[in-house]
């Protein structure tokens, strides 16, 4: 079952597939490059990834979800490095589904069972979290979806409560829109 999907600058698609735990990469038009990761909780192998970004250097970014952790790979899937560990401190993760990746590469994680978005550094540094647990404006219930601007303006979707809500860069809520009702 593919979940997360991602392009490259050389119009490469990587596919996480979550129930078979690996990485797929295809060509433009479709056609299989190859493949990396097995089930596990070595480096490389994957627990369930959902999200995956490439930064602009094509570094792979793998959000591992029973894992609690983000893996990085090269282009063609050698691994790099991993960071955070099942937890709700700084840098922990209990459910993190989605990556994206702002202008300053630094790397934004959706946690839902926590209900925050955490902002590292490209090497894995936490750098701070927003928002808390609840229905209000900022409030998450459920975090999964986020995308950040060219600005680096955040946007996140809070499944559980129906709303996105957009943040500056510097962490401001500006607007929640209601999304269903």
């Amino acid at each position: 079952d593919p979940v997360g999907k991602e392009i490259n600058r050389a119009k490469q698609i990587y596919v996480t597939e979550k129930g078979n735990s690996r990485i797929q990469r295809f060509t433009a038009s479709g056609d299989f490059i190859d493949s990396w990761g097995s089930f596990g909780s070595g480096n490389g192998q994957f627990s369930g990834p959902q999200g995956i970004m490439v930064n602009g250097g094509n570094d792979v970014y793998v959000v591992d979800k029973q894992n609690h952790r983000i893996q990085r790979f090269t282009a063609s899937g050698n691994f790099i490095a991993s960071w955070g560990s099942n937890g709700s401190g700084n840098g922990q993760f209990i459910d993190p589904v989605g990556i994206a990746i702002n202008g300053a590469h630094q790397i934004c994680v959706t946690d839902k069972a926590s209900s925050r978005p955490q902002r590292f550094t490209a090497s894995g540094d936490f750098i701070d979290s927003w928002g808390s647990f609840g229905s209000g404006n900022g409030q998450f219930s459920g975090p999964h979806g986020i995308m950040v601007t060219g600005g680096n303006d955040r946007y996140v979707v809070a499944n559980a409560n129906y709303r996105i809500h957009h943040f500056t860069a510097s962490g401001q809520l500006t607007s929640t829109r209601l999304c269903h009702g």
